[in-house]
């Protein structure tokens, strides 16, 4: 694999990407692009039908889309925001991490926080590790200045182009780290 500039070689194959950290609100954009819109769409949608029902048929349906848009949508949002946004391997892109890409896999370093000052807690504290195999990661989707892996059900791991430098690199590296023929490639 070609070496990132600002980041560490480490013995044969082995990258490890500087220390990195998403925004919340970046996370929440990516978690709407990503799997919201289908029920964005479907939601505005469902209240369109409701408002001309409303306005053709009766006042009743106009009621009903009120009730659409301020009980159903909040209650998809926060779906949503649960079911995606708390998986344990998407939520540590919030915190900072160095990804590590071996030949077989890529290991995410977690380092703690202290919740009052957003530091980490001891700068000689061991960061926790989570292995991902290279076999799990099923999509891959590049955009202006990020890519993000998809692996598993429903987990995710973003990886802006500052952490490798230029986008060439990071493509480099990410054509050479997924060589699986049955990843499905996204370009924004």
């Amino acid at each position: 694999m070609p070496p990132i500039k600002g980041s560490e070689k480490r013995g044969r194959g082995v990258t490890e990407t500087r220390e990195i950290k998403m925004s919340p609100r970046k996370m929440l954009t990516l978690l709407f692009l990503n799997y919201g819109l289908p029920w964005t769409l479907t939601a505005l949608l469902g209240a369109i039908v409701f408002i001309v029902l409303g306005l053709a048929v009766s006042l009743k349906f106009i009621v009903l889309a009120l009730l659409w848009v301020f009980l159903v949508v909040p209650l998809a949002v926060a779906f949503l925001y649960f079911y995606y946004g708390f998986e344990p391997l998407t939520t540590f892109n919030c915190m900072p991490h160095r990804i590590c890409f071996e030949e077989d896999r890529m290991d995410v370093k977690i380092f703690p926080l202290n919740p009052l000052e957003e530091k980490p807690v001891n700068e000689e504290s061991e960061p926790k590790t989570y292995s991902i195999p290279r076999e799990d990661f099923r999509q891959l989707k590049v955009g202006a200045d990020y890519a993000i892996l998809f692996f598993g059900k429903k987990g995710w791991i973003w990886l802006p182009i500052d952490a490798f430098g230029t986008h060439n690199e990071m493509k480099s590296l990410l054509d050479s780290f997924v060589q699986s023929p049955d990843l499905k490639t996204r370009t924004e």
